[in-house]
């Protein structure tokens, strides 16, 4: 029997202990994080290339009762250290997932039903007798990650937009003085910046022994990465993939691991994936032992019908469950048509789970039945797909589609970036992330103390009136050193220029940074 999640992970803390980075990256960070925005900007790193200099980290032992997590740690990015006979080196005991984390047009960042991802985390690591840590725990420890990161790492575009309203509304935004504006300041504002961190958490096992078996340590990490467009740029994102077909290759069986988010799934799909680069094509349509569509590439696939249906291959233990997926079926059930096609007949679409025959797809997109397609994943969002190449033949959909797939992308990006928050920002889809430091002890960012040599990072008091240590309140800009705030020693405080504002960054008193308005 597959060991539960829940008596896997027992004792899994959701707070982690912050770590420093060394003083050399810590005075880098913020001349790093710009070039790495400049690259990103203009194409010229790569998507998945460039990484923060810190991640979070758990380490997990077996023993009485299923194990335990020991106490999570936010570090630098660095190195693992695995010994040669890891049993994640010779058998693959590794799963991870990917989720991101957006920059609202209020200047928020959000995440976006990380819930489900997290509890994909843990089936995943069930699956191959890895510890599960407990997504309800693991959440706040990746908010807390995300919290650090995100200032200087996915920093806003513009100035932030009052709640309830979008760029080119023709509403002023309010000044970074206004009373409840809880952007940090922007940094390039109106620049084409990076909107999102990408997240990746891994779970693998660190047990050095040879032998198939149940591992009996293992590490939790999870590193983040800022990105831009999946396909930036390419032939695939302003025309639509080209998919290849090839039944002698399958992705996964029935039985298998194909449900889960495990390493080894996808190593089998490389050299494939180049032999459909070398026929001109962008990406694989995989297709299942009985002949029906799975997965295009590392997406779900869908296929959009005259009739009104928008139809996605069912779940059968052999197709990755994705969270954009679920999101889609969700959204376009019930759905108005505003295309041509939809003129006389059905006036909402309708989201259909089903085995979809590779014949019976080729034969429906040939008549014209089928009037668009696309694919479906975290990192791409929703992608066109125009063609697929079968027995050396391409079957295209006419007129490239009817527009669906752009407005379930539009529609997921305005949840994502905050366009349809409530009045406090909030979505029933996301997690807002505040980017404030609330720590006691190290518990949500590095604190600063007098003696080293690198100033803290820059922190945001959340756009009040400044930084209050008991009944006083230390506005911005006004003072430089301060000898006690409340009745509390204060150590040193510290201020710093971005984009032409100052802002405070930190009060230590005892070694504890004191929390923020």
């Amino acid at each position: 029997m597959l060991r539960t999640a829940a008596a896997a992970a027992t004792a899994a803390a959701s707070r982690a202990r912050v770590r420093p980075l060394p003083p050399s990256a810590a005075a880098a960070e913020a001349t790093t994080a710009a070039a790495a925005v400049a690259a990103i900007r203009s194409g010229a790193a790569g998507w998945g290339t460039l990484f923060t200099p810190r991640m979070l980290s758990a380490e997990w032992a077996a023993g009485d009762g299923g194990g335990s997590w020991g106490a999570p740690v936010i570090g630098p990015h660095e190195s693992l250290s695995l010994a040669p006979s890891a049993s994640a080196l010779h058998y693959a005991l590794q799963v991870f997932d990917g989720f991101k984390a957006y920059r609202g047009v209020d200047g928020r960042m959000r995440l976006v039903r990380p819930d489900i991802n997290l509890r994909r985390l843990a089936t995943s690591a069930t699956r191959l007798t890895l510890p599960a840590y407990p997504p309800d725990a693991l959440l706040p420890l990746i908010t807390q990650l995300v919290n650090l990161d995100a200032p200087l790492w996915c920093p806003p575009v513009a100035a932030p937009a009052p709640a309830g309203t979008t760029p080119g509304s023709g509403k002023a935004p309010p000044s970074h003085e206004a009373e409840g504006n809880t952007s940090p300041p922007s940094v390039d504002a109106g620049a084409a910046v990076p909107t999102s961190l990408y997240l990746r958490p891994v779970i693998l096992s660190t047990d050095p022994k040879l032998g198939v078996s149940s591992p009996r340590s293992a590490l939790l990490y999870v590193i983040a990465s800022p990105v831009g467009g999946y396909f930036r740029g390419g032939r695939a994102s302003r025309a639509g993939l080209k998919l290849l077909v090839d039944t002698t290759i399958a992705r996964a069986a029935r039985g298998g691991t194909g449900a889960v988010k495990a390493g080894a799934n996808y190593a089998g799909t490389i050299a494939p994936a180049a032999a459909a680069a070398a026929d001109g094509c962008d990406q694989m349509l995989w297709v299942g032992e009985d002949g029906s569509v799975a997965e295009c590439g590392m997406m779900n696939f869908f296929a959009v019908y005259a009739s009104g249906e928008v139809v996605t291959p069912a779940l059968d233990g052999t197709i990755l469950p994705g969270v954009t997926r679920q999101c889609v079926l969700e959204l376009v059930d019930g759905l108005h048509r505003d295309d041509e096609v939809g003129r006389g007949g059905s006036r909402t679409w309708r989201a259909v789970e089903a085995t979809l025959p590779l014949t019976t797809l080729l034969a429906d997109v040939q008549a014209g039945r089928v009037v668009e397609m696309f694919g479906t994943g975290t990192a791409a969002s929703v992608l066109p797909v125009s063609t697929i190449r079968s027995g050396g033949r391409d079957y295209a959909v006419e007129g490239g589609g009817v527009g669906l797939g752009d407005r379930l992308r539009d529609a997921l990006d305005a949840i994502a970036t905050g366009r349809t928050a409530d009045a406090t920002g909030a979505h029933p889809w996301t997690v807002l992330v505040g980017e404030k430091t609330d720590v006691e002890g190290g518990g949500g960012s590095e604190c600063w103390r007098r003696g080293e040599p690198a100033a803290p990072p820059p922190l945001w008091d959340g756009g009040r009136r400044g930084l209050v240590a008991g009944k006083d309140v230390l506005r911005r800009g006004k003072s430089r050193q301060v000898e006690a705030v409340g009745g509390c020693r204060v150590d040193s405080f510290y201020q710093r220029t971005l984009d032409n504002r100052v802002i405070p960054e930190g009060l230590c008193s005892g070694g504890r940074l004191q929390r923020w308005s």
